[in-house]
């Protein structure tokens, strides 16, 4: 219990500092939050590296790699922005199988019409046999990645 306080102090921490630190400052922080089980810092730590002008220079394939750490740490925001940098070829090779992966799963965790439309597109662009092949590979990721809770909660957000 002592880590997760610990986790969530940092945590609130560095977002309550956010805009007042530097980005040196807030990376320091949110490493010491991801150190401590963060999913969210992750995310928070690519922001910084995929953004331009504040004072650490854009890496895009770092940001990349940030997302895919929150990604594979269960933080929604960084599978729905990581299918994304696939689609675009935004500091990782482009794959539409894995952005296909990703958005599957962000849309059997939560409703996101923006996520379900980009599913919708990215599919769009396979063909029939690689549209077969992602639904399969994806169908295992959910397994993975979605609880009974997320499908509870989903269901509870569509019935407000």
């Amino acid at each position: 219990m002592g880590a997760v306080n610990m986790y969530v102090g940092s945590l609130n921490t560095a977002i309550t500092l956010i805009f007042r630190l530097d980005r040196i400052g807030q990376v320091k922080w949110f490493l010491k939050a991801d150190a401590l089980g963060g999913r969210e810092a992750a995310g928070w730590i690519s922001f910084i590296y995929g953004s331009e002008g504040f004072g650490i220079k854009q890496d895009l394939p770092l940001a990349a790699q940030w997302l895919l750490k929150g990604a594979t740490h269960g933080d929604v925001e960084s599978m729905c922005d990581l299918a994304k940098a696939y689609i675009n070829g935004r500091g990782i090779e482009k794959n539409n199988l894995e952005a296909f992966k990703w958005l599957a799963v962000v849309t059997a965790k939560e409703n996101n019409p923006e996520a379900e439309e980009l599913l919708r597109q990215t599919a769009k662009t396979m063909s029939r046999s690689e549209l077969a092949n992602a639904r399969k590979q994806a169908a295992e990721l959910v397994k993975k990645y979605v609880t009974a809770h997320d499908r509870e909660d989903k269901e509870f957000e569509r019935s407000e």
